[in-house]
C-alpha cells in the first residue's frame, strides 16, 4: 500500500474528482509515496513570482516522480483556443489552460527545485500525466500528450496499472537505468515544500472552517459532563484542555452566573481575558491571590524559596471577597495543595469546580496528586491532539517519554529539526539560519514565529545581540512585528504556528516536552553544550 500524504482528507479543500483519484492511489504498491495538493511559486522572465499547485506528486522507488494533474467533467474539449469541460446539465467550464501544461510546468518545477536546494542535478525520472476519471479520451491532447500518459476513466478502473505504464514509459524514453538514490531527499523536499503551503493557509481549510469542527466536538464534551457539578478533565499537550476550559466558562456565564477562571501563567490568563466578551473574571493564580488579600499581605504570605503561601486557606476563610457560582483551574498540575484548599472558601453552595491539568507537564512542582486525593473523582480524560502535527508529537513522544497515550493530529507534518553545538556563535548562526529561511524563502510571516528558551534572554547567548540577522529579538508577546523571544515558562499553556527552541544543555524531560508541544507546525530544536 502506498504512502500517501494526508493519510486522509479531513482538513483539507478537494474536489469531488481528486477525492477519487486520492482513493485510488492508496491502492498503489509500498514502492510508492504520494503527495496530494502541493503548492510551488517560481520567478518569471520579469523577475514576477507565479504560483502553481500540483495535484499530486508521485514518487516510485528505485525510478522517479510524476506530477499528475486530474479534471473532472464529462468531456474535455479546445473551442477557439480555449480549453473547456463539460459538466453535467450541459455547463461548460473554462479552462484557463491545456492541463497537461500545467502537469508539465510541476513536473519541471520539482525537477528544479531539487538542483536548488541540494546544488545536484536532479538525474532520475522525472514526467507528467493528466488524469480524467469520468470520460474517456480517444486521442492525444496535443503533440507533446501523448496517449501513454493519459489516464481516462477506462484506464482510471486499474489505476495502480495505469501508474505503472506512465512511469514505464518515462524510464524507457528517458533511458533511464539508476537506483533513484536522490529520491529520499526529493521525497523530503517535497513534503516540507507542502508543510509550508499549509502553514500559510494555501491547503488546510479556512480556521474558521477548522474551529467549527472542533467546537463541535468540544461541544459534545462539555453537553456529556454538564450535569457534573465538579469534575476533572486530564489531558495530553494538544488536546484542547484550555479551549474547552474556555467555552465551560463562557457557557456558565451565559447562565448568569459568577465565573472565577484560574491559571498559573500570568501570560495565558492576560490571553484569555483578551479572548472573551463575557463577564469573566481571569487572574493566575498569585495575581488574584494579591488582588483578594492586598498586596502587602500577599507578600507576607508569600514564601518566595517555594512557592508556598503559608495559612493562605485561613486568609481566604476570612475574606469577604465574593464567592463565585462556577471556579474553572486550568493547569492545575502547577498548583499548591494551598491553593487549591483556598478556592474552595470563594465557592457558593451547589456551585461548580471543574479543573483541568496534565500531570506530564507538571513543571513547578505542583501538588496535582494531592489535589486529585482531595477532590476524590476519576478524571475524564481526553487524548486526542487537536495542536500539533502527527510528527511533532511523534518527535516529542520519542525524545522525552512523555505524551505516550495521545491520539496524533491527522496532519502528519514534517520531522522536527534538532542541531547541537559546542560554540555559542555556532548557535546563533543557525538560528540566523532558520530565521532568515523561514521568512525570506517562504515568506512565513513573523507572527507565526516564536522563539523559545529555557533562559530569559539576559542569561542565554542571546544576551549580548539584539538582532538575529536584520530581525529585531523583542520580549514583548504582543509585539508580533519583530522575532519574540519567550521563556518556556512564561509561554506554557500557549501555542504558534512555528517555534524555534534554544535549549542550553541538558533539560528536564517536562521542560523539554512543553517546549516541543508548543509548536503547531514546524519545530527547529538548537542546542547549545554551554
Amino acid at each position: 500500500m502506498a504512502k500517501i500524504y494526508p493519510d486522509n482528507l479531513t482538513n483539507f479543500n478537494y474536489t469531488g474528482s481528486e477525492k477519487a483519484v486520492y482513493q485510488a492511489l492508496k491502492k498503489l504498491s509500498d514502492d510508492y509515496t504520494v503527495f496530494f495538493s502541493v503548492p510551488w511559486q517560481q520567478k518569471n522572465r520579469n523577475g514576477h513570482e507565479t504560483d502553481g499547485e500540483c495535484d499530486f506528486v508521485i514518487v516510485k522507488k528505485n525510478c522517479g516522480y510524476i506530477a499528475l494533474e486530474v479534471k473532472g467533467g464529462k468531456n474535455i474539449s479546445i473551442v477557439d483556443n480555449v480549453w473547456q469541460i463539460e459538466l453535467d446539465g450541459g455547463n461548460t467550464h473554462l479552462l484557463k489552460r491545456n492541463p497537461a501544461d500545467q502537469a508539465r510546468e510541476s513536473s519541471y518545477f520539482f525537477r528544479d527545485y531539487y538542483k536548488e536546494k541540494t546544488g545536484n542535478s536532479y538525474k532520475a525520472v522525472y514526467g507528467y500525466a493528466v488524469c480524467f476519471p469520468y470520460f474517456s479520451v480517444k486521442e492525444d491532447l496535443d503533440m507533446q500528450t501523448p496517449r501513454e500518459i493519459i489516464i481516462d476513466a477506462h484506464k482510471f478502473e486499474n489505476l495502480p496499472k495505469a501508474i505503472d505504464r506512465v512511469f514505464d514509459y518515462y524510464q524507457k524514453s528517458q533511458n533511464y537505468k539508476g537506483d533513484g538514490s536522490e529520491l529520499d531527499i526529493f521525497i523530503d523536499l517535497v513534503n516540507t515544500k507542502r508543510h509550508f503551503a499549509i502553514l500559510k493557509g494555501k491547503l488546510i481549510k479556512s480556521q474558521e472552517e477548522r474551529f467549527e469542527e472542533i467546537n463541535l466536538v468540544q461541544d459534545t464534551f462539555l453537553d456529556f459532563i454538564k450535569f457534573h457539578r465538579k469534575a476533572m478533565i486530564c489531558g495530553g499537550a494538544g488536546t484542547g484542555k484550555t479551549f474547552i476550559a474556555l467555552k465551560k466558562a463562557i457557557r456558565s456565564a451565559d447562565e448568569e452566573r459568577s465565573v472565577l477562571f484560574l491559571c498559573y501563567n500570568r501570560r495565558l490568563s492576560e490571553y484569555l481575558r483578551h479572548r472573551s466578551i463575557k463577564d469573566i473574571q481571569f487572574y493566575n493564580y498569585h495575581a488574584f491571590a494579591e488582588e483578594v488579600l492586598g498586596k502587602d499581605n500577599y507578600q507576607t504570605l508569600f514564601d518566595l524559596t517555594n512557592g508556598s503561601m503559608e495559612s493562605i486557606e485561613y486568609e481566604f476563610s476570612m475574606t469577604e471577597w465574593q464567592k463565585y457560582d462556577t471556579i474553572i483551574i486550568d493547569e492545575a498540575q502547577d498548583f499548591q495543595l494551598e491553593w487549591f484548599d483556598s478556592l474552595q472558601h470563594l465557592l457558593n453552595t451547589d456551585g461548580e469546580f471543574y479543573i483541568f491539568y496534565d500531570r506530564e507537564q507538571a513543571i513547578f512542582d505542583g501538588h496535582i496528586g494531592e489535589i486529585e486525593k482531595r477532590f476524590d473523582l476519576p478524571p475524564f480524560f481526553l487524548n486526542r491532539n487537536l495542536r500539533n502535527s502527527a510528527k511533532i508529537q511523534n518527535w516529542a513522544n520519542n525524545t522525552t517519554g512523555l505524551g505516550l497515550e495521545i491520539i496524533p493530529n491527522s496532519l502528519q507534518g514534517v520531522k522536527p529539526v534538532r542541531s547541537i553545538f559546542d560554540e555559542s556563535s555556532k548557535a546563533i548562526k543557525e538560528i540566523t539560519k532558520i530565521v532568515n529561511k523561514l521568512i525570506v524563502e517562504e515568506m512565513i510571516n513573523f507572527s507565526q514565529i516564536v522563539l523559545l528558551s529555557d533562559r530569559t534572554v539576559g542569561n542565554s547567548i542571546l544576551s549580548n545581540i539584539d538582532k538575529i540577522g536584520n530581525y529585531k529579538i523583542t520580549t514583548d508577546y504582543e509585539d508580533r512585528s519583530n522575532l519574540r523571544f519567550l521563556t518556556i515558562q512564561s509561554f506554557k499553556g500557549m501555542e504558534e504556528d512555528v517555534v524555534i527552541f534554544l535549549a542550553h544543555g541538558k533539560n528536564r524531560d517536562k521542560l523539554n516536552f512543553v517546549a516541543y508541544t508548543r509548536a503547531r507546525y514546524l519545530l527547529y530544536v538548537v542546542e547549545v553544550n554551554k
